[in-house]
């Protein structure tokens, strides 16, 4: 016959093996579906591999060429001769600074760009005068 103690002890080891399971419920979101989806929109990536991340942002690179290629910042940033890598990009295109784009921001041409902006916000520039 088992004594009071052991049943304790008993009862205690059997609360302990469920609580990792519990914690990892809670981390996943409760077991509810909504906020898994809301995990998986904004911070699914931290489960993708080096390789999966690298080729959704290579992706990503090629659909923002795509967009700019025929406008005036694309064409003066490929200096005609569109990039349909990534390693292509990286040897065709320099690096650039704001002062690069500029003369399309003060102007505001909206054409310059790959789209229309949904706002031309004027900001301070880290050194002198507004920034858009």
């Amino acid at each position: 016959m088992a004594t009071q103690t052991e049943n304790q002890s008993q009862k205690a080891s059997a609360d302990a093996s469920t609580m990792p399971e519990l914690a990892v419920s809670r981390v996943t979101g409760f077991g509810d579906a909504g906020l898994d989806a809301e995990w998986e929109k904004y911070c699914g990536y931290l489960d993708l591999t080096m390789d999966e991340f690298q080729e959704i942002q290579a992706r990503l690179l090629q659909e923002q060429i795509a967009l700019v290629a025929e406008t005036p910042i694309g064409r003066k940033m490929f200096r005609g001769r569109v990039p349909l890598s990534v390693a292509e990009f990286r040897e065709f295109v320099p690096l650039t600074t704001y002062s690069d784009y500029v003369a399309f921001f003060d102007e505001g041409q909206d054409e310059s760009l790959g789209g229309a902006p949904h706002i031309w916000a004027r900001t301070t520039g880290a050194h002198a005068g507004f920034k858009w």
